[in-house]
């Protein structure tokens, strides 16, 4: 109702001059924030966690599991929050948007490198890339994420060239997702989802017995990824 009076342009009814509710309401609220459970904050994965994922999945002849080695690489050294590289069904209207081949750009130094290089050649000459996103979920439009090439067996561009290779030798649709992959059982491309990357790190946490250095799995989730890759810089 006071939230109503003042987007009417009216002064709000429930709190005093200086903004400040009754004593019996701002009781009632804090009593409210009492009774909220603790936030369930995630842990920040350390470095070796995706990168025993890419070691592991690199070596399967599944492109689901190689999609998924590849972007666990990309969001972590890109600092990707997981909308921006997994589905999301429409109907959530979320603000964040996932890259497309569109988005992203690859460069030898101040040169511009068509993605349809032979991928010798391009992982050869590719020194950094870029990814632009159209959509943030903090409402920023067109913001550029540019990373050098490393050359190191985790180098996040050598996984960035490695999905977009993978999805232009199935199609030519410029707006095609970053997390799409293609197999025999999908032909026409399937996607990953923050289901699968959630999974895959909690197992990865499992089988490195990282528990015993106090991560929880349950406490591993795709913003993990993020949050690790924020605190390796």
């Amino acid at each position: 109702l006071g939230a109503t009076l003042q987007l009417a342009g009216q002064s709000n009814p429930l709190v005093d001059t200086k903004g400040r509710y009754p004593k019996s309401i701002s009781q009632q609220l804090e009593s409210y924030r009492r009774e909220d459970a603790p936030t369930d904050t995630k842990l920040a994965v350390p470095i070796t966690v995706p990168q025993a994922i890419l070691q592991a999945n690199l070596q399967t002849n599944s492109p689901k599991a190689q999609a998924i080695g590849d972007l666990v690489i990309i969001a972590f050294y890109f600092l990707l929050r997981v909308g921006e590289y997994t589905y999301t069904n429409p109907k959530q209207k979320r603000r964040t948007t996932q890259f497309r081949l569109c988005d992203i750009t690859f460069w030898d130094k101040d040169t511009y490198l068509s993605p349809l290089l032979p991928t010798n050649e391009l992982i050869a000459r590719c020194t950094e890339a870029t990814l632009n996103i159209s959509n943030q979920k903090n409402g920023k439009r067109n913001q550029v994420i540019h990373h050098h090439a490393t050359r190191a067996f985790d180098c996040p561009v050598q996984a960035l060239i490695r999905r977009v290779k993978h999805i232009v030798s199935y199609t030519n649709d410029s707006q095609a997702m970053i997390g799409t992959y293609f197999s025999p059982a999908h032909p026409r491309g399937w996607q990953i989802n923050s289901n699968d990357i959630n999974r895959t790190l909690k197992l990865a946490v499992i089988t490195l017995n990282l528990q015993e250095k106090g991560f929880d799995p349950k406490r591993i989730s795709s913003h993990s990824l993020r949050a690790g890759g924020a605190m390796a810089m």
